[in-house]
This record gives structure tokens, sequence and C-alpha cells, in this order.
């Protein structure tokens, strides 16, 4: 005879990771809709800027999923709750940190590239950095 135990966090497991990969899904289908729709709004030079704005936005949003959360993932049961705060006050200061260095960064390629627009576009797309930090923490 054999028991069958259903086992809660499995469950709980599968169901995180369905609405995670649903929420990555639809970000990258609504990301690349948009694109389609800029390009055919904008001509190649306004493309350019645009995508010369979005690359540098993807290349930091790496940095700011870059190792903190395997970590939180690693930590023993009996330390989480400590170690679960002190990522979302690091979480928080990261992003912070990375908004800024993109909106430099963005006035920094503007003069650069002579392209004034790229730097409006940099911070546009750095106001997405306050929003990350609470989800990051939540999601590992």
């Amino acid at each position: 005879m054999s028991v069958h135990v259903h086992d809660n966090t499995t469950s709980s497991l599968l169901t995180q990771l369905a609405a995670f990969c649903a929420g990555e899904g639809a970000a990258r289908a609504t990301r690349l809709l948009a694109t389609v729709a800029v390009a055919r709004a904008l001509g190649p030079a306004e493309l350019g800027v645009a995508a010369t704005a979005i690359a540098l936005s993807e290349m930091l949003k790496v940095a700011a999923n870059g190792g903190l959360g395997p970590a939180l993932i690693a930590v023993p049961h009996h330390q989480l709750a400590a170690s679960a705060k002190a990522a979302a006050r690091l979480f928080h200061w990261l992003c912070a940190a990375l908004a800024v260095l993109q909106c430099a960064l963005g006035a920094v390629l503007a003069l650069t590239l002579e392209q004034p627009a790229v730097l409006p576009l940099c911070i546009a797309l750095a106001l997405v950095y306050p929003m990350m930090a609470p989800g990051l923490v939540s999601c590992h």
C-alpha cells in the first residue's frame, strides 16, 4: 500500500514559478510590441537613439539582478528573515544607484554621440528602478 502525501511546498513553488514566468513573458511581449510600434513611428536616426537608451537600460538591469537573489535563496532557514531584510535594504540602495548611474551615462552618451534626445530617454527608462527594488527581494 502506498501513501501519497501532497506537498504544499511544491505546489506553492510551481504557482510562484508560473506567476514569475507569466510576468516575464508579458514583459518581453510588451517590449517587443512597443519596439515594433516605435520602429514604425520613427525614422532610422530616431530609432538608433531609442535603441541606444534601451541598450544602456537593459545592461544596467542585469546588475540589479546580479547575484543577490541566488545568495538569498542559499541562506539557511534560521537566517532567512534577517538576510531578507538586509537584502531588501541593499536592493533599494542598488536600484537607486543604478538609476543615478543610468542618468549620468545617458548624459555622457548624449554628449559623446551628439544626440541630446538620448538623455531624456535614459531618464525615463531609469524610472523603473524604484519599482524594481520591492519586487526583487519578494520574488526570491
